[in-house]
Parts: structure tokens; sequence; C-alpha cells
């Protein structure tokens, strides 16, 4: 395998970078570790531009796509890709200059850019460390003589620069965010707090208590050899503690740098051919600042290349190709680079003899050649100025500091695991989100324990092989690895959760946010010291691995108990009913409500694109085609609420996203249970779920949810490591199938059959509700690519063909999954005597009106759906075809007078056994992402009302001649004034009688899991 592959040779080249560093002796050291990280670099590229789609190579698109650019074109987008980096270039020059002044260093600023560039040239080729910091740490410190105050500088400048990537990112991200529109909001929930730690941080050590805090922090390292220069360090860094304005200029030059540095990549973009509606300023800034901080942390390549494609190419695939946007990283680095080769001119001029005009420190100028003896004597310097020299501790050996580094490390990151995997059940069980089960009591604990054992011993090997001696490893090794498992990760989960169970999914204000950010550096501070004490004291055994892998497993052990205790016991199947004498002659009656099927696509009504055998055979057998039906809203929930009820859905109340079917409502499964019946219901909609309040009445009610991945159940779904790992996993497998929005009709065949073993004996009433054809719209026979609202919520209309067939290939599959289930009830000899119908809930738009999919109008496209009904055989002759108007309000009363069963009362639809009602008209109505509609429909007119405003942008009203105007294209509101205010009139009454008889509402509270069902089905933008 590929992965494997890759896997195995990044192991290797890790093995061989530890062996240089272990036994090779310097310089070969540093060239073979060069060799290597030029070797990583050649082969990241390769697989980037190497990578074969449909067997071509992203390359070789590449080349094809550069053939059609205009050469004046690419070369004037360079230079403005190039401009926009000497800008950047400038402000870093002019940053240095302000550094090294705030420590009484002054050079000539002509002096400073050469240097500058000569740093920029050499970093080409070697990390930013050795190549422009290393550079100009030299050249200040040999002509100065004070190296401590230029290191000073210089780390003071890396933290400003670093924390200047932070300021840019958070700049971008209220416009460049739109370009993540699947992920805004996680990205807003983590990304910020993430960006204003390290503002926060370095604006507390630089600008508030200075030497006090640094040499607090410092008191506190493990470092005791070290802390004597490190204390220098740090009263260099303090003195700009009192020079806040040169620091604040400084820092606003670090943003001007990265800034312009991100927005460089919108130019070189735009030089490679892609279009500006393509490349957004902002959305590729944005994408582009999340690049750098990729490139600044990923020291693994030479000048990060490869880390910058890949990163370009993953975050701005969906704006263009990833070939581009990794293209377009790559150019932007070229073009950067390009100026930056002129530092090998002032390399050259610039013998050991050269001496810049001038270089005061404090004022005076210096003796160029003490500065440069005195710049040589750092180590010595340093040594002699070491107020409190610590006695040398032995140091073990680097493969023992390594085990000793990783089993720290392990124990660490297992019991923070522990801690944060128990906190987030409690969580969830406290706010009553566990779902159906309790098992995330054992999977919280173990899944955390796992993940964050494994980066603390990933971390404790790096610390391991620092030369600490083994009694600091001891101390501080599980508390780093706890104290960082724990805080950060604490952090981001809080605020998950305050944004979506406190703050109904918006941010929280600035004041909480700073806050919690306090708050876990004081929570951090106070592990670090906490944990390093016991880890020295009476109980540091237990901060081993084999303590806290022995304690992990008893506590897993211990909650998987506590887990079969709270959880739920399954239900056992409902007993066998016996058939009552009032029963025996009555049909079994079984509802099938198939999701999204427009009626006009079914060889039933007259389409010919595709074939439907099984839905023609069951017309044939008795059938009774309703040529005209129509649902009362175009989306699942309220429609099927009515199809279940006889009410239309402001009488039931069942009408927005959190709403549950009221307990007041009599279903049609309760009016048949109570005659007598056994009920069932196997439905895979999530708003048909459970917590919706839609198993009123059944005996045996299944929703059959999505698959989810690793094995989980439906409370550890509800974890958000699960959450990341699902997005992670999608990402990387690729694609989509009927499994990550709901369970295909296959399943419910599968679940029909095995209620029909238990039942068929039985007079029985079940319903069966099939997605397909609901989006995402996937290609048959292979079911690995769809389209669907959640993945594309506006699709490109030259898609609209393309998915139209999709949609009809669903509907033809589905149709054969109805013959296999046909076939079955032959089998078992019920199906004659068995009333068989089949709906749907509503239909589906295909720019027939200018937009996609459903739930925001109330056109026919969405209200007509088919309405077949096979009646049992007992002698009676029904009509093949009825083509008066009907409503899918009329079909329950239809389904219990033909089984003899009594009508609930206060029901708003009549039987369709009576003889056809001409003069019934169709009250639709929706309350749904912001648009109110109703409408009303008789006498061969249609009469639609929205409100101002609305998001879809209709107008308040419309009104068409359906019998000249069918498709419902010429709006004659304002014209036909007279037939207008009639239908306002009947709309008007319609309106009252339904609210007349309202049920109080009900509301579910929406978890996480069903949160992200909806969002699957595109009911539901975002979850995060």
């Amino acid at each position: 395998m590929p992965a494997l592959r890759l896997v195995s040779e990044l192991a290797l080249m890790a093995v061989l970078a530890l062996g240089l560093n272990r036994f090779v002796p310097p310089p070969w050291r540093s060239r073979g570790v060069f060799l290597l990280k030029a070797y990583l670099t050649l082969r990241v590229l390769g697989l980037i531009f190497l990578h074969e789609t449909d067997g071509v190579t992203i390359l070789s698109l590449l080349g094809e796509h550069l053939s059609g650019i205009s050469l004046g074109s690419f070369v004037v987008f360079c230079f403005y890709a190039m401009s926009l980096k000497l800008v950047g270039i400038a402000a870093s020059i002019a940053r240095w200059v302000l550094m090294l002044r705030g420590q009484q260093v002054e050079l000539p600023v002509r002096h400073i850019v050469g240097a500058f560039f000569i740093g920029r040239f050499l970093g080409t080729f070697l990390p930013s460390t050795l190549g422009l910091d290393g550079y100009k740490l030299y050249d200040a410190s040999r002509f100065s003589g004070r190296t401590i105050e230029v290191s000073a500088a210089t780390i003071v400048e890396k933290l400003l620069g670093s924390s200047a990537i932070f300021g840019t990112f958070l700049i971008a991200l209220p416009l460049g965010i739109a370009g993540f529109p699947a992920y805004a909001k996680l990205i807003a929930t983590v990304g910020i707090p993430i960006a204003l730690t390290p503002l926060m941080i370095v604006g507390l050590v630089l600008f508030w208590p200075g030497p006090r805090l640094i040499r607090w922090v410092l008191a506190r390292v493990p470092l005791p050899t070290l802390r004597g220069s490190l204390s220098r360090i740090a009263d260099g860094a303090s003195a700009y503690t009192d020079r806040k304005g040169l620091l604040l200029a400084a820092w606003g030059l670090s943003l001007v740098q990265h800034f312009t540095t991100a927005a460089m990549y919108v130019p070189a973009a735009r030089a490679l051919g892609v279009p500006a509606s393509d490349s957004p300023f902002w959305v590729v800034t944005f994408a582009s600042s999340i690049q750098i901080l990729a490139t600044v942390l990923s020291p693994f390549t030479i000048a990060g290349e490869g880390i910058r494609e890949l990163a370009q190419g993953l975050l701005l695939q969906n704006q263009m190709s990833f070939g581009l946007a990794a293209a377009s990283g790559l150019i932007g680095f070229l073009v950067a680079e390009l100026p930056t080769l002129f530092g090998v001119i002032p390399w050259f001029l610039r013998r050991d003899s050269y001496r810049p005009g001038y270089c005061r420190v404090d004022g005076a100028q210096v003796d160029y050649a003490a500065a440069r003896h005195a710049a040589t004597r750092l180590g010595a310097a340093a040594a002699s100025d070491e107020a409190d020299p610590a006695p040398t501790e032995p140091i073990d050996a680097l493969g023992r500091r390594l085990r000793t580094g990783a089993g720290f490390g392990l124990a660490g990151g297992v019991y923070a695991g522990l801690w944060i995997g128990f906190a987030e059940a409690a969580y969830l069980a406290a706010i009553g989100k566990l779902g159906g089960d309790a098992q995330v009591f054992w999977t919280a604990p173990l899944a955390y324990s796992a993940l964050f054992g494994c980066a603390g011993l990933a971390g404790g090997s790096v610390l391991g092989a620092l030369p600490f001696p083994r009694a600091i490893l001891e101390r501080w090794v599980s508390a780093v690895s706890f104290t960082a498992c724990l805080v950060p990760y604490g952090l981001v989960a809080t605020l998950f959760f305050l944004y979506r169970d406190v703050y109904g999914e918006q941010l929280p204000g600035a004041p909480v946010l700073l806050g919690l950010i306090a708050g876990s550096g004081v929570v951090a501070l106070a592990l670090l010291g906490g944990v390093a004490a016991l880890a020295g004291g009476p109980v540091g055994r237990g901060v081993r691995a084999p303590w806290a892998l022995g304690f992990a497993a008893l506590w897993i052990a211990a909650s998987a108990g506590l887990a079969t205790a709270l959880g739920p016991q399954p239900a056992a199947p409902a007993a066998a009913r016996p058939i009552a004498s009032q029963l025996r002659a009555a049909p079994n009656v079984l509802l099938i409500s198939i999701d999204t099927l427009r009626a006009d696509v079914l060889p039933l009504y007259g389409s010919d694109r595709i074939e439907t055998p099984a839905l023609a055979a069951l017309a044939a057998d008795g059938g009774t085609v309703f040529e005209a039906a129509f649902a009362q809203a175009s989306w699942t929930k309220p429609s099927m609420a009515t199809l279940l009820t006889s009410l239309y859905p402001s009488s039931h109340g069942a009408t927005l996203k959190p709403s549950r079917l009221p307990d007041s409502v009599v279903t049609l499964a309760e009016a048949f249970r109570e005659f007598g019946y056994s009920t069932g219901g196997i439905v895979t909609n999530i708003n048909l779920a459970p917590s919706f309040n839609f198993q009123q009445g059944f005996d045996e009610y299944r929703y059959l949810t999505p698959d989810y991945l690793f094995g989980v159940s439906d409370s550890s779904s509800r974890l958000l490591l699960y959450e990341l790992a699902r997005r992670v996993a999608g990402h990387l497998r690729g694609g989509v199938r009927p499994g990550d929005a709901y369970q295909p009709g296959e399943a419910v065949n599968r679940e029909a059959r095995a209620w029909l073993d238990r039942h068929q004996d039985e007079r029985f009433f079940l319903l069966l509700h099939y997605m397909e054809p609901h989006d995402p719209y996937f290609r048959h026979p292979d079911r690995g690519d769809a389209i669907g609202r959640a993945l594309v919520p506006d699709p490109d209309p030259a898609l609209r063909d393309e998915m139209f067939e999709s949609y009809l290939a669903e509907v033809a599959h589905l149709d054969r999954l109805l013959g296999e289930l046909f076939d079955d009830l032959r089998r078992r000899g019920i199906y004659d005597r068995s009333l068989i119908a089949v709906t749907s809930d509503h239909g589906e738009e295909f720019r027939d009106h200018g937009g996609w999919w459903h739930g925001r109008t109330l056109y026919d496209e969405q209200l007509a759906v088919p309405l077949l009904i096979k009646w049992p055989r007992d002698g009676r002759v029904r009509p093949p075809v009825r083509s008066e108007q009907v409503r899918l309000l009329d079909v329950m009363p239809t389904l219990l007078s033909a089984a003899g069963a009594r009508l609930p009362a206060g029901i708003q639809g009549r039987p369709l056994n009576d003889a056809p009602d001409r003069e019934r008209v169709v009250y639709a109505e929706e309350n749904h992402e912001g648009n109110v509609l109703e409408a009303i429909r008789g006498g061969g007119w249609k009469l639609i009302r929205a409100n101002p405003g609305n998001p879809r942008g209709l107008d308040p009203a419309e009104l068409y001649e359906l019998s000249t105007d069918a498709d419902e294209i010429r709006n004659l509101a304002g014209t036909e004034t007279e037939r207008e205010a009639d239908l306002s009139d009947s709309l008007r009454a319609l309106a009252r009688d339904a609210a007349a008889t309202a049920h109080e509402e009900s509301f579910a509270e929406i978890g996480d899991a069903e949160c992200r069902r909806l969002q699957a089905l595109g009911y539901v933008e975002d979850c995060d």
C-alpha cells in the first residue's frame, strides 16, 4: 500500500536522523541532516505534483493549463507578488533596525539592508534560524560585541514575528472564512482562542510584568546550567519594557511583513490563470496565513518546500484545483526568493576587512577589534557571570534518556486522557445528551488516553533527547506532558461546549474568551508545579508508564461496568398479537413513503426518462393512481406529520427544525393500534427519529441511524474527538457513501423482512420510509460518489443535467428495491390481501424556478407527489386513475376507512374511498429557514404568498393560471385582482381554521448526533 510505504519511509528517515545526531560528529552531522532534508523536500514535491488522477499526473495537468496562459499576464502578476513581498521585506528590515536600537545598538541602514539580503540568500538554502536569523545575529554581534543583547533582540523579534502570524490570521478571518463554509464555525471556535493565546502571552511577557515574570519563569525552568545566560537574555528582553512604543511599532511592522507575505499568494494564483472569482483576496490571504504557520512549524524540509505546497493545496482545493493551489504556493515562494538571490552580491563584496560606516553602542562608536573579541568570548563570559552555579548532575546516555522521557511522557498523556474522557462523558450525561446508550463512559477515557498517551510518548521522547539529568526528567516530563495535553484541549473543548450548548451557536464575548485563556494559563502553571512536586514525592512511582497503564485499564474496565448499568436495556420485540374477530376481513396495511420523489419523473405520471416496473405492476394489480396529489409542506417533518395525523402543519405544530410531534395528536399508528392492529415503523430520515416523537402509536419503531465510524454508538458519537476524527477520516477516505448520510433502501428492506418474520401472521400496519432519491444523489451502480446539499449548497447550474440524471438513477434503483419487497410479500402469501399505499413527502427542484433542493418554495415541483394505492383483492372494482386534486392530508382517513377503523376526531382530511370531490382545494404552508409561505390551489388557479424579505427572494404574492401555465412561470398577481382576492379570502379562512385547532407546540433538544444527521441531509448548515 502506498500509505504504508510512505509511513515506513518516514520512519526510516527519522531513524537515520537520530543516528546522525547520535553517532556522527560535526560537520558531517549537519551535512547528513541537510541531505536528508533535501531528499524529503524532493519526495514531498514529487508526491504532490506526480500524483495521478485518472492516470494523469498533476504536473501534466498543470502543464496543459499553463500552456494556455498569457506570458504577459503571468509576468505582470508575478511582479505584483514580488512587490508585495518587497514591502514585507522592507517592514522586516525596519523592524530589525528598531530592535537593535532598543538595545542601544545603531548600525547604518544600508549595512543592515545588505546583511538582511545576505541572510535571506543563505536562508534560501538553510532553515530560517541558521540563515536569515543566524546571519543577522552574527553580523550585529561581531560589530557591536553585544552578543547577549543582540540575541535578546533576536528572541524578542521572533516573539513579535510569530505572534504577528496569528494577528494576520485574525485580521483575514472575518472575510476569509467565507471560503470554508462547512468548517467556518469550527475554525472560528478553535482558531480564535488559539490565535489569541500567543498574542496574550507575548503581550504579558513584553508589555506588562517584564523582568519579574521572566525571572519567575526562569527560576522554574529546569536548566540550571543555562540559567545564567538566559538571565542575561531576559535582561536584554526586559530592556524593551520601558519602550512600549518601540515594541508596538515593531509588532506593527511584523504584521505588515506577514500580511503582505500571505497576500502575495493572491497574485501568485492569478499568475497561473486562476480567475478572481476562484481566488478571492481575503480567502486566499486567510488560507495563506495558516499555510505560513504550517511552514514555520515544519522544519523537516529545506525552506519549508513541499510543506508549503501541500498546505496551500489542501486549504484552497475547494476554491481552485489542488494542483493549481499547490502550484500557487510554489510560484509564490520562487517569486519571493528571486530578489533575495541578489544577496549573493554583498556576500561576495564584504571581505573579512569590511567594516560598516559606524556602529554605536550606548551612543558611542565601538572599537571593532575589541567588539569582535568580546563576541568570541561569549561562552567564557557567560560562565564567569553565573551567579549561583548548580552542582553538575550525571546525564544518562541518549538511549536511556529517550526511554525515560518516553515513559514519563506516556504516563502524563494517559492520565490527561483519562481525566478529559471522564469530564466530557460526565458533561454529556449532566446535560442529558447521552443519546440511546452510555457507551461513552468507557470509550471516552479509552480514546483520549490512547490519543494523548501517544502524544505524550512522542513529546517525552523529544524531551529525553535533550541533555537533562534523570532527576529533572522524572520530575518534569510527566508534568509537561500532562499539562500540554490537558490544558489546550480542555480550553478548546470548553469553548466548543459553550458555543454549542450555552451561547446558542454563537461565540462567547471577548471578556469570556480572555477570561478562559487567562484561567487556562493559571491552571497550566498550577498543574506544572503540582504534578512536578508529586512526581518528585512519595507518589512519584504512579507517574511511571506501567502504573499509568495499569490504572487506565482499571479505570476503563470500571467505566464499562458503569456504562452497562446506566445504559438502557434493549427493548424486547412486541409480543405476537392474535387477529381479533373484527379484523378477520380487514387488510394488512403497508404505507411506503419515498423521500423527495417528484411525481412527474415516474412513467405512471407520463415520464419516459426511466422505467419503474415495480410501481407499474403495483398499479396494475388493482391499484389506483391519483394523478393530482399534493403535499401540505415541502420538507419532511411537517409533511410526514400531516401524512400521519391528517392535520395541517399549523395544526399539528411540527413545522420547525427543533419541533417535535405533540403528544396530544392522534397518529395513524395510534388509530390502527386502538383498532387491534400490530404497528411497526422503519424510517431512515433523522426528522422522523424518536427524538421528534414520530414513534407515537408504534409497537416497534426503528430509526436506522447513519453508519458510525470506528464501531462507536450514539453516545460516543457526541464526543468532540469523534467529530474531529470523523472529518479527518472523511477527508482521507474521499467520496461519500449512503451510510454517511442515511441508511440505504437495502437496509430498510432488510429490517422490513425481519419485522414481517415476526408479524406476518398478525393483522398489521407497517410504515416504511425510504430515503432514495433524497440528496446526496448517488451515481449507479457505483455509489461511491455523489452530489448533495451538504457537500455543495449552491451547485453550478451547469451541473443540473448531471444531477437530474443521478436523481433519476436513484428513483430507478429504489423501484428495484420495491420490487424485491413486493416479491417477498408474495412469497409470504400476504400481498393480495394487503393494502399498499406508495407516496412521497415532497418533491425536489432542479432549477425549475432558479433554485435547488426543497423546503424553500411551494411550487408544484416540490408539492406534487405520487400517490398510488393498491387495494386488497376483495372483489371490489376501483378506478385505475383518479384525476381530481387530493392531498396527503387525505391518506390517513383513506387507510383507516379501508380497514374499517374509526376515524379520530378533529382530523382535517377526507377519505378517498368516497366519490371524487372536484371542489377539494389544496392548502400548503411552510416556515423553514426564514421562508414563511402559504399557498392555495383550486379551480385551476394557484396563489402563493411569501413573507417580505424572505431569504429565497420570492415575491410577496404569486398567482398562476394552471390550465395555461402548469409550470408556474407567468405571475399574474396584480393583474387578475378579482381572482386574487377570492383566493386570498379562501387562503385566510383555511389558515384561520388550521390555527384554531392548533395543538400546543413541542420542541426537541437537538443533540450533536441529530444535528450532524440533519447537516448531512442539508437541513442544517453547520453544527460546530
